[in-house]
């Protein structure tokens, strides 16, 4: 196969964000150690970190109806978890001394604009 027949295959990419994040339900904790506590099963290996606070998502199930959504621009998300930690650390320990990974998710589109959303809210 020569350059010239692989540069014909190569499809168009677009990108297409979403447009709309619809969140259900929404849970701040006091700190992060009730965060861990309270918002965080046993043995998870990472969190999220993003403009000053440590969040946690639970998506719906795959259905039809959820990917129509999506195909449509609007993301919807079960439960925000979240609780406020205002220096990125790379890893953090549960009161059972577990360490967790943080993943720093400040140039995650929908995750920065949940970010806001949360600044915004102050509840």
């Amino acid at each position: 196969m020569t350059t010239e027949n692989i540069t014909e295959m190569i499809p168009e990419v677009e990108y297409k964000p979403v447009k709309k994040i619809i969140i259900h339900h929404i849970s701040k904790h006091a700190s992060v150690e009730k965060f861990l506590t309270n918002a965080i099963p046993p043995n998870t290996p990472s969190i999220g970190w993003c403009g000053g606070y440590l969040i946690s998502f639970t998506n719906f199930p795959e259905s039809d109806d959820i990917t129509r959504e999506v195909l449509n621009g609007t993301t919807h998300v079960a439960s925000v978890y979240y609780c406020e930690m205002a220096e990125y650390k790379s890893t953090i320990k549960t009161q059972y001394n577990q360490e967790i990974s943080i993943i720093d998710q400040s140039n995650e589109i929908p995750v920065v604009a949940i970010a806001q959303f949360l600044k915004k809210r102050k509840s």
